[in-house]
């Protein structure tokens, strides 16, 4: 009877299983893609967009039929504890669909105008701009941007 011996090559971390974690590191933040002002102004305007749903006559939104689907909207853009405020002080859901309620659209940023860039990581921006307007006078907005993925709105706030 032949017996045969199997040498198994067992490898201890070294440095090159370092290297190894960092390379993996660094192609992960390779992939984040970076925050430009067209990713900006495209992310803000897709929010405002969804926000301001098409209507019929009696404010009764056209394509949607509930808070949900809004949410769902708004997920390409922003989460969902973003959205809630906007969602929930905007919209009413009645038997008949979802109403947008009639007043005017929030203070926002405003494209072309100057804004702040903060980078909190690799994966998370604060866009700071502040505005003057006729309807809200001055106001600064900023907006928590992060990425997994994608680029979010992950957080608003109206300092003063």
């Amino acid at each position: 009877m032949l017996l045969s011996l199997v040498v198994l090559h067992i490898q201890t971390p070294t440095a090159s299983g370092d290297a190894l974690k960092e390379t993996a590191q660094a192609t992960v933040n390779a992939e984040v893609n970076p925050l430009t002002e067209e990713k900006i102004t495209n992310i803000t305007e897709q929010f405002m967009d969804i926000l301001l749903q098409p209507i019929h006559r009696d404010y009764r939104v056209k394509k949607l039929g509930s808070k949900q689907d809004l949410y769902e909207e708004f997920s390409s853009v922003a989460t969902y504890s973003v959205a809630k405020p906007f969602v929930e002080y905007y919209y009413r859901e009645k038997s008949g669909g979802l109403y947008l309620r009639p007043t005017s659209k929030p203070a926002w940023f405003l494209k072309g105008e100057p804004y702040e860039i903060t980078e909190q990581s690799d994966n998370q921006v604060i866009v700071t701009q502040t505005n003057e307007t006729t309807f809200y006078g001055d106001y600064t907005i900023k907006f928590a941007f992060s990425f997994d993925k994608q680029w979010k709105i992950t957080n608003i706030e109206y300092p003063k």
